[in-house]
């Protein structure tokens, strides 16, 4: 099971850590993108921050229910 999962989530990985990475460059360039959690607004350097591990996780997460469906999909064909 873990290893069909991860055949999925390593392309959600390897994107989240892109999209990091660029929202982090962008933010620290001057393009501020802030980060909302809550009612508490975070920009600069803190929301870059939160960004650059915040949209991984999140990617991981989509990438990890995404491949637990198509895993319980697959099963339910067989039967």
């Amino acid at each position: 099971m873990a290893a069909y999962i991860f055949r999925f989530l390593k392309p959600f990985v390897l994107l989240g850590v892109i999209l990091g990475v660029i929202v982090f460059i962008l933010n620290v360039l001057g393009l501020e993108i802030p980060m909302v959690v809550g009612t508490t607004t975070y920009r600069g350097t803190e929301a870059a921050i939160m960004e650059l591990i915040g949209i991984p996780v999140a990617l991981v997460l989509l990438g990890t229910i995404i491949g637990s469906i198509a895993y319980m999909s697959n099963n339910s064909q067989k039967y």
